[in-house]
């Protein structure tokens, strides 16, 4: 793996791209002012430990196929109160190898340490296609400090293979090969957990998974998983940028592996403070997306999160979004816990779901987006 452990410096504050702003920044510059998040927004150095933050142990269900009945029930009763209370929870002994976790972190590093033109071959039609070093500007809030890759649909299409044709000559297989183990293990665990939160919930064990294998059973294109890289530079100036804005995600669940401690952090059940997300080595963090807290009718909620920087780590994180296809119609659960509960939402498809969330994106930064279709007027704004 490349190293990384340098400090960064800048030559000109005036550049187009976040890689060449970092290709090095002194301790002693000031960091440009289009990075400098508004003074609300600016994250705070002091932090609530992070030992309230639930952290699950899955070997009891996946030891064995049913596992013991006690073991079994304990689980599904702490993933399912996490979903509820914090829209997160980390999972470990969930059967992904770490040698595998640690080979995609050090294939992203390798990426990430190329020369910015080498990299920019990589880029897309748009920031959520292939390499993205121009960090987009927030209204209202500003740039943010990070360079990424998002590979779509990597278990249906060569998104894979098609980006490292265009970065290294000859291609990458390597990068390509560990791109499809990640994305089908991951795949497999996020089944897994979706199971048994429809379990936790009173409902039948495939609620959340059902329509995806109809789907594909009939031949039509099955759920979409989009593999996605995050590189965080250390930053000179941490208290006046963010890596990403406080958000939930759009979609239906991510499953997120990160390098190191610091950097992650998710909104309290208080909906005012911050808790830092400990570094496990084997640990995956699983986020409920806008789409879940729709489906469940509001009982599951999607975490709130947000990325800080550090002044002299990088950080490096990746992850598996798992989205629906654009077409389904998500209608909520009106019958959760074996109790009826009159729909929060309107029924709706993921595709005018993405519609309304990149226009509340573009203009209401820092917006719910999962309540856009709640029925009424209710809007949680984001602290």
């Amino acid at each position: 793996m490349a190293a990384l452990d340098a400090p960064v410096c800048v030559d000109e504050l005036s550049v187009r791209d976040i890689s060449v702003i970092l290709s090095g920044l002194s301790s002693d510059v000031v960091i440009p002012e289009r990075f400098m998040v508004k003074e609300a927004l600016r994250p705070s150095l002091s932090l609530l430990p992070s030992s309230d933050l639930p952290v699950i142990d899955l070997a009891p269900v996946l030891a064995s196929p049913h596992g013991s009945a006690g073991g079994r029930a304990d689980v599904v009763s702490a993933l399912t109160r996490a979903a509820k209370e914090w829209g997160f929870f980390q999972v470990v002994n969930h059967g992904v190898p770490i040698e595998l976790l640690e080979r995609m972190a050090s294939s992203g590093h390798d990426f990430f340490c190329l020369p910015t033109e080498q990299k920019e071959k990589g880029a897309g039609s748009n920031f959520l296609d292939g390499y993205a070093g121009k960090s987009r500007m927030v209204k209202d809030v500003g740039c943010m400090w990070l360079e990424g890759i998002t590979l779509r649909s990597i278990l249906a299409e060569p998104s894979a293979e098609q980006f490292a044709n265009r970065v290294w000559p000859g291609g990458n297989p390597t990068f390509c090969q560990t791109v499809s183990e990640v994305g089908r293990e991951l795949e497999a665990l996020k089944n897994s957990i979706l199971g048994l939160l429809g379990e936790g919930l009173g409902l039948p064990t495939d609620f959340f998974t059902r329509p995806f294998e109809e789907l594909k059973a009939a031949g039509q294109p099955n759920a979409g998983a989009d593999l996605r890289l995050n590189f965080y530079p250390a930053c000179a100036q941490p208290s006046l940028a963010l890596g990403t804005m406080a958000h939930t995600d759009p979609t239906l669940m991510t499953l997120l592996y990160q390098d190191t401690g610091y950097g992650l952090q998710i909104l309290g059940k208080d909906g005012s403070s911050w808790h830092l997300v400990d570094y496990k080595r084997d640990g995956i963090i699983i986020f409920i997306n806008d789409v879940l807290q729709g489906w469940s009718n509001g009982v599951l909620q999607a975490g709130i999160h947000r990325v800080v920087l550090n002044r002299d780590r990088h950080r490096l994180s990746f992850l598996l979004s798992s989205r629906p296809p654009s077409d389904l119609l998500i209608q909520p659960a009106c019958t959760v816990d074996g109790e009826y509960c009159p729909p929060r939402y309107r029924p709706f498809s993921f595709g005018k779901y993405i519609e309304a969330t990149k226009y509340q994106f573009d203009n209401l930064p820092g917006r719910s987006l999962a309540n856009y279709f709640v029925f009424g007027c209710y809007m949680h704004t984001f602290p």
